[in-house]
């Protein structure tokens, strides 16, 4: 996983920034709704959260250009996108660590995004969804509440999206 040890010269930004050495399990309970927060979109514009969660089943990625695990559940991601279209939402958000809003833009440049992508350069969402690490998913249904969560490059997106959707495959 892309955990991040405490001998990791980057444990002091980490921490600032929402992240802490916890295990995976720590996102929002099932039934949570995540607190409304505004970050930016890579254009520098306010992104609210509110825009998406609970206006449709929205699928959440804490994402960073250096997460190997990212990369690996980038087609898992994009092949749901394709399952259930413009009923399935999904919001890919670059953590503002170890990488800065120009390296993410050329990165989504050369590779564009599965979904709307959007910059906690502050750690805002982060915080609100207590995501632990980057390849975490958190799956909301309609409502904007957590319905389910994973993390690691071996789980089951579908099975999470699914759960989601309503139970819809």
């Amino acid at each position: 996983m892309c955990m991040f040890k405490a001998t990791s010269p980057l444990l002091l930004l980490l921490l600032a920034l929402g992240f802490a050495a916890r295990p995976a399990a720590a996102q929002l309970a099932v039934g949570e709704t995540p607190a409304a927060v505004t970050v930016q979109d890579l254009a520098g514009e306010p992104f609210e959260l509110a825009s998406v969660v609970g206006k449709k089943p929205t699928l959440v990625q804490f994402w960073a250009t250096w997460c190997t695990i990212c990369k690996a559940l980038e087609p898992k991601i994009r092949a749901e996108l394709e399952r259930y279209g413009d009923d399935l939402e999904v919001l890919v958000v670059a953590v503002g660590v170890a990488q800065t809003l120009p390296q993410v833009k050329a990165h989504v440049a050369r590779m564009p995004a599965a979904g709307t992508m959007v910059w906690d350069a502050e750690g805002a969402l982060v915080r609100a969804f207590d995501a632990p690490e980057t390849g975490v998913l958190i799956m909301l249904d309609a409502d904007g509440k957590v319905v389910g969560s994973g993390a690691g490059a071996q789980q089951d997106v579908a099975a999470l999206v699914a759960k989601g959707m309503g139970g819809r495959r």
